[in-house]
């Protein structure tokens, strides 16, 4: 059980760092390339779909991932545990980077500073959803208190 926790730990690490990456270089390119602006009434629709967007994508992110873990819960398989925790896992990373991303470009089209906080907002609630050792146990095997969860918790 131990190797299936560092594995699924090691994994949602990996897709962290990658969607962190893929920020980063949405970023630089948004900033360091000059996109044509848009102002008036379009920029105002533009800058309203991204709060939207986002204010949406959050929660509909944590809803998923935690009913997803329920059903995991159930399965006895550990390859199909292993494939649907990556699988959670992927969309929820997904739909938070995704909310950044757009704010971040409608940022470069509007110029508008409120975008960036709509950016910043998803960007904090990745911080919160990187799972610990011992997180990733207590998701995957909440009434198994054994000798495993202490070993996980001496890491």
């Amino acid at each position: 059980m131990n190797t299936l926790i560092e594995t699924l730990h090691n994994h949602a690490k990996k897709i962290f760092v990658l969607s962190y990456i893929f920020i980063l270089v949405i970023f630089f390119t948004v900033n360091f390339f000059e996109l044509p602006l848009i102002d008036g009434e379009t920029s105002v629709k533009i800058n309203t779909f991204g709060i939207l967007f986002t204010l949406l994508t959050i929660p509909l992110s944590l809803k998923g991932y935690a009913k997803s873990i329920e059903s995991i819960r159930q399965i006895g398989v550990e390859d199909a545990i292993v494939a649907k925790y990556k699988k959670a896992g992927i969309i929820r990373v997904f739909l938070l980077s995704s909310a950044v991303c757009i704010n971040i470009v409608i940022y470069g089209f509007t110029q508008d500073p409120s975008m960036i906080v709509c950016a910043l907002i998803p960007l904090a609630s990745t911080f919160f959803c990187i799972p610990s050792k011992k997180r990733t146990f207590v998701e995957l095997m909440p009434e198994e208190k054994s000798e495993d969860e202490d070993a996980i918790q001496g890491e």
